[in-house]
């Protein structure tokens, strides 16, 4: 069963808990109905390539899947998206990770090679709101999908006890992909830095050690195979500074010249790309000290001090 929990505007869960809050991101579409989730094991993802192209404020994604009926007779379903008010909710290592679907925007789907739509957006009293569009799965036969969208990455906090910051977030939930059948065959993820963003931007980059880097083309690489994603495999990126004055929508009006410059990335030959290792920091660090830690130092270093004098002071006046 396919489960979206269904929570108001921004609210989340638990903020005091440290993480990641109100990332903008989605993963690989999945199946919408639960009474379709019996086919599902008949169609496993054989491969899965997912370009990223981050900018000040937003993030545009491309998502190509080659989808595989293993069984023997045709299975047809609907997939989608969930949007507003659905929200995602993950831990990492005892961390939240929370992410935001209503600003996936300028959703583009093709099937094999031809458009599907219109895209229906489906209201469900339990399950929220989705982008939703019926597909088609041939037995023993290959159904290859292309998928683009933006999201906004602006409105993101990272929390560390009684400490917060705010920089861009971007979240790709990897995990989503284990809904099929899985292992997922062969997997490339490949993140872009845009628009004069650099290396010195990147605040943080979840999971750092499973990417490689190329330095001269901002790219950041994951390939795996035969991989069956947990949260732990969730990709998380904060970068830059969060925008006072950022139209969401004038963004997504360009979205057509947006989807031509992630085409031109997707199109690249990886054979080009000169990779190497590079350690990232943290997403979930905001470094600095925390509250109560910083209130004992205080203590220790101004209010102690001053308690020792008067003692002192009124030891020595008793005296005379």
């Amino acid at each position: 069963m396919i489960f979206v929990a269904a929570m108001s505007g921004k609210a989340w869960a638990n903020i005091a808990q440290p993480g990641v809050y109100i990332a903008g991101g989605n993963g690989v579409f999945k199946p919408y109905y639960p009474e379709d989730s019996a086919a599902v094991g008949q169609i496993r993802m054989a491969r899965e390539a997912v370009f990223m192209q981050l900018y000040p404020g937003f993030a545009v994604v491309k998502g190509r899947y080659w989808m595989v009926n293993e069984g023997k007779a045709p299975v047809r379903m609907k997939t989608g998206y969930p949007l507003w008010p659905a929200q995602g909710r993950s831990d990492i290592d005892g961390l939240g990770l929370d992410y935001c679907f209503d600003s996936l925007a300028a959703l583009t789907v093709r099937v094999d090679g031809r458009p599907v739509g219109p895209l229906l957006t489906d209201p469900d009293p339990d399950f929220g709101q989705w982008y939703v569009w019926e597909m088609q799965f041939a037995p023993r036969d290959t159904t290859f999908i292309e998928v683009y969208f933006i999201v906004n990455t602006n409105d993101a906090r990272v929390r560390q006890g009684y400490r917060h910051k705010e920089p861009n977030a971007f979240v790709y939930v990897l995990e989503t992909g284990a809904t099929w059948q899985h292992p997922i065959g062969e997997g490339l993820l490949c993140l872009q830095w845009m628009d004069g963003l650099s290396w010195g931007d990147v605040d943080g980059l979840w999971p750092d050690s499973v990417y490689r880097v190329d330095e001269r083309k901002r790219l950041i690489v994951r390939q795996f195979r035969d991989l069956s994603p947990e949260p732990a495999d969730n990709l998380v990126a904060t970068y830059g500074k969060h925008l006072n004055a950022f139209d969401f929508k004038e963004v997504t009006s360009q979205a057509a010249v947006l989807y031509s410059a992630i085409d031109r990335l997707s199109e690249s030959d990886p054979a080009g790309w000169q990779l190497r290792e590079r350690r990232f920091d943290s997403p979930f660090d905001v470094g600095g000290f925390d509250f109560p830690w910083l209130a004992v130092a205080l203590i220790g270093v101004v209010v102690l001090p001053v308690l020792f004098v008067v003692v002192v002071v009124r030891w020595w006046r008793r005296r005379k």
